[in-house]
């Protein structure tokens, strides 16, 4: 998705990252080595400094790479080069992956980018459902009243 935009994009969505609530994330991300960084929620906040809020720990979509609808969060991993690639609300962990956007082939003498259909329709990994979640197809249907 980065990669599409033009650079003058690019920088301004940097600045909004380095000042923003999550540029501590985001410079740990930037410091971290490896392909992957599996890890907890309370390291998380211990690196932010702050606790994450509460839909953090009961929807999974706040941990999505979707930074439409100002997710900053996810704008800060993503900037930094992760997306979230599993979330486990149950047991409060997950993990990032470093995303590979600079690959290149040579075919044909003309040089193109190889596209991660990962980077543009991240797979979510939702994880298990909480403990004594049980889901019935005759409450989804029963009428009220």
């Amino acid at each position: 998705m980065f990669r599409m935009m033009k650079e003058k994009q690019k920088k301004i969505l940097l600045r909004t990252v380095v000042r923003g609530k999550y540029s501590r994330l985001y410079a740990h991300l930037q410091n971290q080595g490896g392909q992957e960084w599996k890890t907890t929620f309370y390291e998380v906040e211990r690196i932010l400094g702050f606790e994450l809020p509460d839909s953090a720990r009961v929807h999974r979509p706040w941990w999505s790479n979707h930074i439409d609808g100002g997710h900053s969060q996810a704008l800060a991993w993503q900037i930094a080069g992760w997306r979230v690639s599993a979330v486990d609300l149950e047991e409060e962990s997950l993990v990032f992956q470093r995303l590979n956007s600079k690959e290149q082939s040579e075919e044909g003498g003309t040089t193109r980018k190889k596209i991660d259909i990962d980077d543009f329709l991240t797979p979510h990994n939702p994880g298990p459902w909480p403990k004594g979640f049980k889901l019935t197809r005759e409450w989804m249907y029963e009428e009220e009243g």
